[in-house]
């Protein structure tokens, strides 16, 4: 049976000391939700998301405030977000930072992703996006506290000040509109059919004061452990995970990668083909994934990053990049680099 979609409880965490601060008592609601609180201490413990939703629910009804969702992200701190926190403060901009976000979302919450686009000049927009399935629209608290963790985030690496250029919200217009006005420091759409935040380029390109690129690398691989270790409850993700672990050392066979899931290699590949896809397909996108990302960080060399993937030589690997993405290597880093140039200049 498929892993529920979870998220960390971490970010109840918040919820726990929120309601406490106002004098409530949060051990009945969390129980209420079907959420034990002996979890809460446990960085790398996560909770069901429908039962958080019920959280939410309970929690805003228990506070009786529209401000609540607010109010909780305000206690975030880059703990909140395990790895993906100390990966964001240490990007050398707030684009990286953003894209970080992206990739690496699921760590947080595997039922939301982020999507980052730019739909014009001078102006790109981070997408909040459901991705589990029956558990119905979020919270509306919940949608107010991961827009609010987002600015939180970016306040962080840019002083308390910042606030984006827009929000989108779905939520609709609150009484306490004022409060929300402050906080965000910039225009909200609310009804919306979706919930965003806008960005300006200029912010998204400017150098961070916290930028420190080891150690952003670093936590990138804490990153991608944890979300191979999420995928463990299927067998792509299963595969994928013994891939990235092997990638390194040279070729990765299926038949090892069977033998190290205690499976033969032929009921891997059924159990792949019933999931509708194979090993090579399984294998070409963790490659594919991990090569645009080690391309666009542009800290490593071509021979290198080719290494790392489990290439023979860098000639095949800009072969297959060039087949992945349609353009070689160093063509995206040249790209890349003219875009941000660009941005810089308008």
């Amino acid at each position: 049976m498929p892993r529920a979609p979870s998220t960390l409880t971490t970010w109840a965490l918040l919820q726990w000391d929120a309601l406490a601060a106002r004098g409530l008592e949060p051990e009945p609601l969390f129980r209420s939700a079907g959420l034990d609180p002996a979890e809460l201490r446990d960085p790398e413990a996560r909770y069901p998301i429908i039962k958080m939703q019920r959280l939410w629910t309970a929690a805003s009804i228990a506070v009786g405030e529209e401000t609540y969702g607010l109010e909780v992200a305000q206690r975030m701190r880059p703990t909140t977000f395990h790895a993906l926190g100390y990966a964001w403060l240490a990007s050398p901009t707030l684009q990286e930072a953003l894209e970080r976000a992206t990739r690496y979302f699921a760590v947080v919450s595997d039922g939301l992703s982020l999507e980052l686009k730019r739909p014009r000049a001078g102006e790109s927009v981070l997408v909040f996006k459901t991705t589990a399935a029956g558990i119905g629209r979020f919270a509306i608290a919940s949608t107010d506290a991961g827009l609010a963790a987002i600015v939180m985030l970016c306040r962080m690496s840019n002083g308390p000040e910042w606030h984006p250029k827009a929000v989108r919200t779905v939520r609709p217009k609150p009484k306490a509109a004022a409060t929300f006005a402050r906080f965000f420091g910039a225009p909200i759409e609310y009804d919306a059919r979706e919930a965003a935040l806008i960005f300006s380029t200029d912010d998204l390109s400017r150098p961070l004061p916290s930028a420190n690129r080891e150690l952003a690398i670093a936590n990138d691989a804490v990153l991608k452990r944890l979300i191979a270790r999420l995928r463990m409850g299927d067998i792509e993700g299963q595969v994928r995970g013994a891939i990235v672990e092997r990638l390194a050392s040279g070729a990765v066979l299926q038949g090892e990668i069977a033998t190290g899931l205690a499976l033969s290699e032929r009921t891997l590949q059924r159990k792949l083909a019933e999931a509708g896809t194979n090993f090579q397909r399984v294998l070409d996108g963790v490659r594919r994934e991990l090569g645009e990302a080690y391309v666009r960080e542009g800290s490593r060399s071509i021979t290198e990053i080719a290494y790392l993937l489990g290439f023979s030589d860098p000639a095949n690997f800009t072969r297959a990049f060039r087949r992945w993405l349609g353009v070689a290597p160093k063509g995206l880093a040249a790209k890349d680099k003219r875009m941000a140039a660009r941005d810089r200049s308008r």
